[in-house]
């Protein structure tokens, strides 16, 4: 997170995500200590996707069977400027969307002043939400005309979707979110559901260390790794969960691809 409004813009951002959640108005009905977020802060994020100490975004916030989001928050100007945007960033984002990772920008269209705070439901109308591969240096169009669009609109569109891969894999073990790293993300959103049970079961410490071990190992210390398996009572979970993470690794290495095994 720099320097500006950007952690006003996130704080609001995250309350507005949380009110959609708890409201009436959109018949979802949990309550806010349901939903889990997770906030790198200043320092915590990184610009590159082979990162396993460092994320990727903003803000993630997961709604529990329902939903796992994530932002890169910016702040826009009067001048319609966009503080602090980065090319090499936007790369990044468009390297993790191709491999099943949506990271959203999110940025104001409201002009910040004492007498001029918005609301919640404000946030969710004024907040807009676009992909990579559309974000610009500069946005001076304030109206939600594609390919932006509101976060309110963006909420009710992402939580249409069928497939939530990531939230699954939290509805078994929500404090995973903190493994929510650059490389580890894409590795748990590109594994199969049966391959992602034996990461489920390591606390999120150990789930990091198991994911880099593996990703990381050179090609002629594969065999030796599977092995090690021989004997244990899960070891054909294991030997087939390092089997997906070598695969992705030889995509990886191949095309900066990580390949989706269903």
């Amino acid at each position: 997170m720099s320097s500006g409004n950007e952690l006003d813009i996130q704080r609001k951002i995250v309350s507005a995500v949380k009110y959609f959640f708890t409201c009436e108005k959109y018949h979802f009905n949990f309550r806010e200590e349901q939903i889990v977020t997770n906030e790198p802060g200043n320092g915590g994020q990184t610009h590159n996707a082979e990162d396993f100490g460092r994320k990727p975004y903003d803000a993630a916030i997961y709604v529990p069977n329902t939903i796992v989001l994530f932002f890169e928050v910016k702040e826009r100007k009067k001048t319609g400027a966009i503080h602090k945007y980065k090319e090499e960033q936007s790369k990044q984002m468009l390297l993790l969307a191709a491999n099943n990772v949506d990271i959203r920008y999110i940025y104001n269209t409201w002009v910040f002043g004492y007498m001029n705070q918005p609301s919640v439901n404000d946030v969710l109308e004024k907040a807009h939400v676009r992909n990579a591969a559309d974000m610009k240096a500069l946005i001076k169009i304030l109206s939600p005309i594609h390919p932006a669009m509101t976060l309110e609109n963006y909420l009710i569109g992402a939580t249409s979707q069928e497939s939530q891969r990531l939230a699954t894999v939290l509805d078994s073990k929500a404090n995973l979110i903190d493994v929510f790293k650059s490389m580890p993300l894409m590795i748990l959103a590109n594994l199969d559901p049966e391959n992602a049970k034996i990461i489920i079961d390591y606390a999120p410490s150990g789930a990091l260390k198991l994911m880099k071990e593996l990703f990381t190992l050179p090609i002629e210390d594969r065999e030796k790794k599977l092995k090690e398996y021989s004997g244990n009572k899960n070891e054909k979970e294991l030997r087939a969960m390092a089997d997906a993470i070598f695969d992705m690794k030889n995509e990886w290495i191949k095309e900066k691809k990580i390949s989706l095994r269903i």
